[in-house]
């Protein structure tokens, strides 16, 4: 029996969030956060998500310069395995090898942390608006995309991400991001039944719910 066999992938957003609620974040923005979502689930089919394997780098050719690969076995800190040209050009240095966890503020750590944990352990994606940070108190608005692979016996392993700027500000090639910081997310994963009602919650009171689908809004 094949244990990563899941029901037909679908967003879930649209069914349980209240529009007024996504502030302009429950859908993705980036075509190439779309474009590499619906590679990764062509390649899901009727699994809970694809191996590691499975993934081909030229049928996504044209958005490799803002995708990333990172290891990921949900025992170990995520780390790079991969960085596209355009996300190691945001931070201004190669990111391949460096820790994930090591570009993010002291105050988002926990939460990514959690997120992270999330993806692994439920094989769920996320999208989340991410605000990156200069040495000069400038910011810029991104996207990311996190997207769970799993290795030859089932588990996850690696995850399969996109980080593509949102705006393109003047300073953006002469300054470089040195934190970001983890703003509102929303999870995309196997459809469940029966569908709970939304639970909007503080990430003060409870770094995440108990199994995604649920708005995670700041508190700056």
């Amino acid at each position: 029996m094949d244990t990563n066999q899941g029901p037909p992938f679908v967003s879930l957003w649209d069914k349980i969030a209240d529009p007024e609620e996504t502030t302009g974040t429950g859908t993705m923005k980036q075509a190439v956060s779309r474009d590499v979502f619906d590679y990764w689930n062509r390649l899901r089919g009727a699994r809970i998500a694809p191996r590691r394997d499975d993934i081909e780098p030229g049928a996504i050719r044209g958005r490799l310069a803002d995708v990333f690969l990172l290891d990921a076995d949900c025992e170990h800190a995520p780390s790079f395995r991969l960085a596209g040209s355009a996300v190691c050009s945001l931070f201004g240095k190669e990111l391949k090898g460096r820790p994930f966890d090591a570009l993010w503020s002291r105050s988002s750590r926990t939460r990514i942390g959690a997120l992270l944990d999330h993806i692994c352990e439920d094989h769920v994606g996320t999208v989340a608006h991410v605000i990156g940070n200069n040495d000069d108190n400038e910011t810029l608005d991104l996207e990311m995309t996190l997207l769970p692979l799993l290795d030859a016996d089932g588990r996850g392993a690696h995850m399969l991400g996109v980080l593509a700027s949102v705006t393109a500000p003047y300073w953006l090639e002469q300054r470089p991001i040195t934190s970001l910081d983890l703003d509102e997310i929303r999870f995309v994963g196997p459809a469940v039944d029966p569908i709970e009602p939304p639970r909007l919650r503080s990430g003060q009171d409870e770094p995440l719910g108990p199994r995604g689908f649920v708005l995670y809004r700041a508190h700056h």
